[in-house]
Parts: structure tokens; C-alpha cells; sequence
């Protein structure tokens, strides 16, 4: 009976309630993203497809379709898996520094995994709360921020088989981008203020850092017509902006001048980390130098677009065209004389925030591949320097008077990510593990500056991709790197179903003693593997015998058969 606002059941042992509802989005740039058609209609039609079928069918259904994705993947630590304890106690009971619960680590990289599922398969990616919402008077209106929350919420998809929830980022950037190129082909900063319609662009490198992100997912699988439909035409309108407008010069090599880094852009002093004033007693705001965050997102984009115009074979007088700016601009890494560390800024005199929160000076490391251990040592020992210098707050589970902002969960993930790629297992552990203790509310939520204070899905997604860099790394050159920053408080355990790019998967991985074991790998589209390591025995999975291969400089080739899985043994 239905009684005003009240419904009253009487005369029942179970009560099945059905819920849907409808929103006025239309992925369609030239209509406003506005469906003008009815929503009663539609959500009413749904409950009625829903109705013509039981209640243990539709949930049936439902579990089929999320276990689908979700049991793709599982991490097994070896150790006890404390169900029995509530998890707002086992929360508090991981003791900051005190690895005592490595099954509550699994659980949260899980959560991260359960919240992408759900919230990024419709119409719209997911936003800082993850689940899209008009509801303005969500933190920083729930919108998607470009320097770094966005890419963030979907660090950890690819490599943790949950690559399906990149179809509506994929979606929506290309419907929004390709139709604001400029009149000369190019495009640069996007959106306005961010809503949950729109981008919020700050600079020209938001573009290039978005647009690595969505080629990430081809290079984990590779799709050429994804690749020729909707990424080539972005990557083009945006290497265009650089060819434009990149012609300024420092010391004789090409720069964008006066952009700079995410919310890091004002002088301070070097001692005191203090913002420096003007006689009208305003920060005062960097002016004609380079900020490596530009110089290495605009590398990074021009880079994939070479790459991307030899794939298809398209376009070569273009491709040189991005190939000589290559060569003639400043690619942002400069190591500074005073410490030794990778500098923010091209001047080594000029200093932002040097405990800042964000670390995009250190993009090239993470998530680019310009720098690593294996590729340019120099420049990774430089990077690592440059991380600890920025102020950690790894293990102590307490605000360090260091910062100049008080430590983040985002922060934290990053610093942790950028750990993982430069081979230290133990701080980029420290890292998820300081993110989980410090930041995060009982219903398992990280917050921005402390737990419960406001849900942010970056801080998660951060730290469910420093959980897969510890355990596998594939991107310089596609090649797999196995266990490259396995943490000593992870001595024994097994992982199934981690993907590498070029499209692989690992369907078994085990290690004891800190060491690898075994390793079965599967081909998903028949390529050439390259595993880092030339000391490796390859199997078939059959056991037909061993698999004819070829040594690298440092590395192992062999040729693979689609849908073949192939044994590795050290």
C-alpha cells in the first residue's frame, strides 16, 4: 500500500524492490551532451524489461556479468586473510611502517578494481567519486581534471584486466576533441570549468598527458582501427599545437615558455619552502622559463604520434615534421648541479614548492617511459633523488612539518608509482601501504588530506597501479619485465592475471625468497615476446618441449602463437 511518501508491505516474508533511473546526457557534442527525450519513459521501460524476469535470475545475471571482469585477476600473498576482523579495525590495526595485514592490501587493490567496474562501463567515465553525477555540489563538482585526477582514476585499469572501463573515457574524449580543433588543425587546452559534461584543461600538456593515457590502452592491446578512428586525429590536432607554437628558444633548444607546473607555480624560497611576495603583497608567479612537466608531455605526444604514423603507415611528411621538433627542442630533463636532482624548472634558481604534493617534473618517469633504470640510469638516479627530496611521508603515518602541503593520499600514490618504475620495491610499498593507513575512511575510501574528509577515486587508482608496477613492468619498448620492484615485505606469493602491452597476459606468476619461480604467459594476438632477462628456460604449456629463443641486450625474444600460453622458468 502506498501511503504519500511511505509504502507499507503487509502480509509478506520477502520484499524484492526494483530501482532504476535515468539521466539527460547524450554522448553527442553537436546536441550539448543533452538527451531531449524522456526519462520517465525510459527508466520506466527498463523496470519493465526487469520485471518479466525473477529476482534470482537478475541476479544471476548480475553476478555472471561483474565476475566476468572481476575474477579476471587475483593476488595472493601468502598470508592470513583476517575475514573475521571488521575492516574499520583492521584499518587501524595496520600500524604505518608495520606490514601486518598484506591481506588488507590485496582487499583495497580488489576495492579499486570493484569501484572502476562499476562506475565506468555506461555512458560516462567516472569521475573524483568515481560514479558520474550532475550533482554540482560534489568536491570540485565531481568533474574531471586534467592534471593529473582524471589519469589518475585510470592508472591501474590496463595491467589489473579491467581495460573495458577505458571505452567510455575513449568515448567521451574523442566526441568532445574532434570537434574543438582550430581552424589551423590544432588543439590545446580543453574545457572550462569542470562540470560532469565537460574537461578541465589548464595548459596545452593536459591534452598530451590525456591522450598518452588513451593510447595506453592501445598498447596494451593493440586495436588499429581504434587507433586510426579516434586517437590519430587527436594525436595530429595536438602534435600540430606544438609545431605551431613551440619556436621559442633556451640555450638553443625549442620551449614553451610561461606554462607551469600543476598547481606548483609560484616562487619560493629554497630554505623555508615559503611563498615570495610582491610589493602588493601577491605571490609572486614564474615568467619565461620551462617547466619540465611541459617539455615532457609535449616529448611524450609527439613521440607516440611518430610512433603511431610508422604503425599505420600514414602521413610521413607529418611524421618528420614531429620527428625534427624532437630533435630540436628541449625534452625537460635537467639535472640540477646543487643536489643532483631532476629540477621542476629549466632555471636550477628558481624554485616552486619543493614538498608540493604533485610530482610532475617526474611525468617522464611515470606514467611516460622516458626515463627508467634500464634506458638512461643517469636521469632515473637523478628522478629518485628528485622523489625523496620532494618530502615522503612513506611508513609514518603522520604530517611531516617538511610539507609545505600537508601529504595527500593522491600524493602519496604518486610517489609511490614513480618508486615502483625506478626498481625501489620497499618504498613504493611503503607508499600504497603509507595510502591505506593513513588516508583511507572504514568503507575503505582514500581520502585527500586525511580519512573521510573527501572521497577521491585518483588516490585509489594510483595506488591499485603501484600494487601492478611492482610486479610487472612492460613499458620501454614492450618489453616484460618481471617482479622489477618486489617489495621485501612480499617474500612468497602468486599473482594471475596481470596484462602487459603488445598483448599479453600473465595467467600464473609465483615467487618465494623474493625470487621468481615460475611464470606462465598467454599470447593474446600471436606477437613477438621480449621478456627482460636472459637466463630464462620457455616452455610451451603443454610441455612439448622448450621454445626456440633469441637474446637482446639484456633480453629474450621468441616467437608466439595467438591464444598459445608459454611456461617461463628461471
Amino acid at each position: 500500500m502506498i501511503n504519500g511518501n511511505q509504502i507499507r508491505v503487509t502480509g509478506a516474508d520477502t520484499v524484492d524492490i526494483l530501482f532504476t533511473s535515468s539521466h539527460n546526457l547524450k554522448m553527442s557534442f553537436a546536441e550539448g551532451f543533452r538527451n531531449t527525450g524522456s526519462l520517465e519513459e525510459e527508466s520506466s521501460a527498463r523496470i519493465k524489461a526487469a520485471l518479466a524476469k525473477p529476482y534470482d535470475r537478475l541476479l544471476s545475471e548480475h553476478v555472471a556479468d561483474f565476475q566476468s571482469i572481476f575474477n579476471r585477476f587475483t593476488l595472493d600473498l601468502n598470508a592470513k586473510v583476517n575475514t573475521d576482523i571488521p575492516t574499520d579495525q583492521r584499518i587501524n590495526n595496520s600500524t604505518p611502517g608495520m606490514f601486518n595485514d598484506p591481506g588488507l592490501e590485496v582487499l583495497w587493490l580488489q576495492f579499486y578494481r570493484y569501484i572502476i567496474i562499476s562506475s565506468s562501463r555506461a555512458q560516462l567515465p567516472a569521475g573524483l567519486q568515481a560514479m558520474w553525477s550532475a550533482d554540482a555540489d560534489f568536491y570540485c563538482g565531481g568533474g574531471y581534471y586534467l592534471n593529473q585526477n582524471f589519469e589518475m582514476n585510470y592508472w591501474g585499469c590496463e595491467a589489473l584486466n579491467v581495460q573495458e572501463t577505458m571505452v567510455p573515457v575513449i568515448n567521451m574524449w574523442s566526441e568532445h576533441l574532434n570537434n574543438s580543433i582550430r581552424k589551423d588543425g590544432s588543439v590545446a587546452v580543453v574545457g572550462g570549468n569542470s562540470g560532469p559534461y565537460t574537461f578541465k584543461g589548464y595548459d596545452p600538456s593536459n591534452f598530451a598527458w590525456m591522450m598518452h593515457t588513451l593510447y595506453e590502452h592501445y598498447r596494451f592491446y593493440p586495436d588499429k582501427d581504434l587507433l586510426q578512428q579516434k586517437l590519430w586525429p587527436l594525436m595530429v590536432a595536438g602534435s600540430k599545437y606544438y609545431l605551431i607554437n613551440m619556436t621559442k628558444e633556451l640555450d638553443g633548444k625549442k620551449n614553451l615558455l610561461s606554462f607551469t607546473c600543476p598547481e606548483n607555480n609560484y616562487l619560493c624560497d629554497p630554505v623555508t619552502d615559503a611563498f615570495i611576495y610582491d610589493e602588493n603583497k601577491k605571490r609572486v608567479a614564474f615568467k619565461d622559463t620551462s617547466t619540465a612537466f611541459t617539455q615532457q608531455c609535449a616529448v611524450s605526444l609527439l613521440t607516440d604520434t611518430v610512433e603511431v604514423a610508422n604503425l599505420l603507415s600514414i602521413e610521413p611528411d607529418f611524421r618528420e615534421s614531429c620527428e625534427k621538433l624532437l630533435a630540436e627542442m628541449d625534452h625537460g630533463l635537467w639535472i640540477s648541479p646543487t643536489d643532483g636532482r631532476l629540477q621542476e624548472f629549466y632555471h636550477d634558481n628558481l624554485v616552486g614548492q619543493r614538498h608540493h604534493r604533485h610530482c610532475s617534473h617526474l611525468l617522464a618517469v611515470w606514467p611516460f617511459d622516458q626515463v627508467s633504470p634500464i634506458k638512461n640510469p643517469d636521469y632515473a638516479a637523478a628522478a629518485l633523488k628528485s622523489v625523496m627530496l620532494r618530502g615522503i611521508n612513506f611508513g609514518t603515518g603522520k604530517i611531516s612539518t617538511k610539507w609545505a602541503f600537508n601529504p595527500t593520499g593522491f600524493g602519496e600514490a604518486i610517489r609511490g608509482g614513480i618508486c615502483a618504475r625506478l626498481g625501489d620495491g620497499d618504498n613504493a610499498h611503503h607508499a600504497y601501504h603509507a595510502t591505506l593507513s593513513g588516508f583511507v575512511a572504514p568503507n575503505l575510501w582514500p581520502g585527500c588530506y586525511y580519512p573521510g574528509e573527501v572521497n577521491l577515486l585518483e588516490a585509489l587508482g594510483g595506488a591499485a597501479a603501484i600494487v601492478a608496477e611492482m610486479l610487472v613492468q612492460s613499458h620501454i619498448d614492450n618489453k616484460i619485465h618481471l617482479l622489477p620492484a618486489l617489495p621485501s615485505a612480499w617474500p612468497k606469493g602468486n599473482v594471475q592475471g596481470l596484462r602487459c602491452r603488445n598483448g599479453f597476459t600473465i595467467t600464473n606468476m609465483s615467487w618465494d625468497g623474493g625470487k621468481l619461480t615460475s611464470a606462465s604467459i598467454r599470447s593474446e594476438l600471436g606477437n613477438p615476446c621480449k621478456i627482460y632477462g636472459t637466463k630464462y628456460t620457455v616452455t610451451t604449456a603443454e610441455g612439448n618441449g622448450a621454445v626456440s629463443t633469441t637474446t637482446g641486450d639484456g633480453y629474450l625474444i621468441f616467437n608466439t602463437t595467438a591464444g598459445k600460453t608459454y611456461k617461463i622458468a628461471p
